[in-house]
């Protein structure tokens, strides 16, 4: 739905984001309008935010009013409120400056566009602070991992801690086999997805890590199947055909819990090899994946 008005004085016209005029040659001009009832709030100087993520905003403020306005005149007014805009906002007056000079400086027809390497790996990491945030671009820097490119969300915030949607945690469905196969000393985690695990052999105790991005039910159900199966192209059922061949397939068994759980995808993979590399456990045929561990 778009919005429209029309000027006090004749010859104007607010749509949207922009405002059409006549100058004196009967040349129609534009320039950034913003309405009377904008709260005029924008991401806060102060805000715990990465201090790039801030100049990128008001940089994208200020690349919007110039590719609104249609001269050098339109341009200055456009920027004057945006400037308004984020001194109000906190932003302090030379950081302000600097950006806006950055900005006319620009040729959008010349600039170079950064390339992005080939099939990047998103890492997404809790913020906390820019600190914490350089540090993490070193060490991805150091390893000489090209195709990963860290992003940053907010931390638990206050409302997070005390507001829940979720009034109690789902029931775990009859015959879970996550409930049957973790020991009873272990905490029973059937709502998670994007974890890292351990299978414990019940004859000699040898352990496998794995992980998964499903409910642990649906992993466990594959492991059991290739065991029943005797597949040979598993670790699990591979184990139990080269170690105990001479034992009925009846006593073949294993338990389950998990190590830890994840926040993305990378993390998980990350996290497993970690772990692998922690445990040493003897089922696993490989000692890790990640070079970012080495």
């Amino acid at each position: 739905v778009s919005t429209q008005s029309t000027g006090i004085e004749v010859g104007h016209l607010n749509f949207m984001d922009i405002t059409l005029s006549l100058d004196e040659n009967r040349l129609i001009t534009s320039e950034l309008f913003i309405k009377p009832t904008n709260s005029g709030v924008t991401l806060h100087y102060n805000s715990n935010h990465p201090q790039a993520v801030k100049l990128n905003t008001a940089k994208n403020h200020f690349l919007r009013a110039r590719n609104l306005s249609s001269n050098d005149l339109m341009r200055q007014r456009s920027f004057g409120k945006v400037t308004s805009l984020l001194l109000a906002n906190g932003f302090p007056k030379h950081i302000i400056d600097g950006i806006e000079q950055k900005v006319t400086m620009m040729d959008l027809t010349t600039a170079k566009i950064k390339q992005k390497p080939e099939k990047p790996v998103y890492l997404t990491l809790p913020f906390i602070s820019d600190n914490h945030a350089e540090r993490c671009r070193d060490i991805i820097q150091k390893c000489g991992i090209d195709n990963i490119l860290l992003s940053w969300k907010p931390g638990r915030s206050l409302k997070t801690h005390l507001v829940s949607s979720q009034f109690s945690p789902p029931k775990c469905h009859k015959n879970c086999l996550s409930c049957l196969k973790t020991p009873v000393t272990e905490v029973t985690k059937c709502d998670s997805r994007l974890f890292v695990y351990e299978l414990k052999c019940s004859i000699c105790n040898s352990t496998y890590i794995g992980q998964s991005s499903r409910f642990p039910h649906n992993r466990i159900y594959e492991h059991c199947r290739s065991l029943s199966n005797l597949e040979d192209d598993k670790a699990i059922s591979t184990h139990f055909l080269e170690n105990h061949y001479d034992l009925d397939k009846s006593c073949y068994d294993f338990s389950f819990r998990i190590l830890k759980t994840c926040n993305d995808y990378l993390d998980m993979l990350i996290s497993e090899s970690e772990l692998i590399k922690i445990h040493q456990p003897e089922i696993n045929v490989y000692a890790g994946k990640w070079t970012l561990l080495n």
